[in-house]
């Protein structure tokens, strides 16, 4: 089987392109970040942005695959008061358009090989926390945006599946944090930001499981609609869907 996985530099990506090629897949790893891609130890390297329309085409024209994986993204946290425009703008680009342009682009290829589109989320994408506002907003997008495409491909034999991992120990959700240091000064809320950045992450998995349960995505002969990765990506929306409105956001104001 031959499988495109954005954001493969590392991370999920990366450790999905690493089982999926000890399975004897062959991956065609994409990333904008060359020196990443350098270090993984895969057949098919290509570096470009997603977010970048022609080298998205160009990619699709010159290579032959039938599953993409979108595990392209970005993160940073911040209250939408402090959030300037243009961060918004990268995190949209990055985790919605970037994706948009891959599928649209690689769709009527994988249609005729009735093949397979895994889009990676988030928990985020199905209950939010203070100051991920607008991560969130992007992976809410993401299993809109699937759920939606999975009813147009359906008939085409084309499966679309969402993987939505919880806390990952891959460095992603700290670095996101650690970005609000630069509103830190200015903030009323720098307090709040201050108590986040001494309590730290959640404890999450490592990238290795995740890995794992992507390319589970990718290969099952009957896949689900959705995979999560942790306990808390497999609880919140349980959460949200059960408890009283009232106490999960207040619940989820003090995550």
């Amino acid at each position: 089987m031959r499988i495109a996985i954005t954001g493969a530099a590392g991370g999920i990506g990366g450790e999905a392109s690493r089982v999926l090629e000890e399975k004897g897949h062959e991956v065609l790893a994409v990333d904008k970040d060359r020196e990443g891609l350098e270090e993984l130890d895969v057949t098919s390297k290509h570096c470009f942005n997603v977010r970048d329309e022609d080298a998205v085409e160009s990619f699709v024209e010159e290579n032959d695959f039938e599953v993409l994986v979108n595990c392209a993204g970005y993160q940073e946290a911040g209250a939408l008061e402090d959030m300037p425009s243009r961060t918004v703008e990268e995190m949209f680009g990055d985790n919605v358009f970037g994706m948009l342009n891959m599928i649209r682009n690689s769709l009527p290829m994988i249609r005729e090989k009735k093949g397979r589109i895994v889009n990676v989320s988030s928990i985020a994408g199905r209950a939010t926390v203070p100051f991920y506002g607008v991560y969130s907003a992007t992976k809410f997008s993401v299993e809109a945006l699937s759920d939606a495409l999975r009813g147009e491909v359906k008939e085409n034999g084309v499966d679309v599946v969402i993987v939505e991992p919880g806390y990952i120990n891959t460095g992603f959700n700290v670095k996101g944090l650690k970005a609000v240091k630069q509103y830190m000064p200015d903030s009323i809320y720098s307090e709040k930001y201050e108590e986040n950045l001494e309590r730290g992450g959640i404890p999450g998995t490592n990238a290795e499981k995740a890995g794992k349960k992507v390319a589970k995505a990718v290969t099952s002969s009957r896949p689900r609609r959705r995979y999560t990765i942790t306990w808390l990506a497999w609880l919140a929306p349980k959460m949200k869907r059960f408890l009283p409105r009232r106490l999960f956001y207040m619940i989820a104001d003090r995550a």
